[in-house]
């Protein structure tokens, strides 16, 4: 996409550029208003994102009911799904969703990378703009603290600092 290793990257853009369309869950309001409105207002946390298999292709339903760093952060999680060629998990009517714990983790930790990826996590703890970096990469503070943690931002700064390179 021409980004630096640091950039922020818009998921929507990439999800895009992998021919997998982002659809907004009030795009079936008219259809089904109060299934959506159920969805997007008043159990907000039932539904967050899902990758959809339709034919050969692939679309992302994502709850646009949800903040913005939460709506990047399901984009890119079912982005990772796609990406790491999981197949599509059965949906059980009389059990209800079933997950794999090893391939959400999977997806998890990709997604992270993919708003977060190391060296943004390097750069952000070493220009002290941790503050800023939420709005910057679209992230919640949860997620950017997990990735500064995980990728070893921190800890790779303070050894660079302690050789004298502050």
């Amino acid at each position: 996409m021409g980004l630096s290793a640091s950039a922020p990257i818009d998921v929507e853009a990439l999800a895009a550029r992998l021919q997998i369309a982002v659809v907004p869950l009030s795009s079936f309001a008219e259809r089904l208003p109060q299934q959506v409105e159920q969805l997007i207002t008043r159990d907000v946390s039932a539904f967050s994102a899902s990758l959809l298999y339709v034919g050969g292709a692939k679309a992302i339903l994502v709850n646009d009911g949800h903040s913005r760093p939460r709506r990047n952060s399901n984009v890119a999680h079912e982005l990772a799904h796609a990406l790491l060629a999981h197949p599509p998990q059965p949906f059980d009517h009389a059990k209800g969703r079933t997950y794999d714990q090893g391939v959400e983790a999977e997806a998890n930790g990709l997604a992270g990378h993919i708003l977060v990826p190391n060296a943004a996590a390097l750069h952000i703890v070493r220009s002290g703009t941790e503050d800023a970096a939420c709005d910057r990469y679209g992230v919640s503070r949860k997620m950017l603290e997990w990735r500064l943690d995980v990728s070893g931002a921190r800890i790779r700064h303070q050894r660079w600092q302690g050789r004298g390179r502050a």
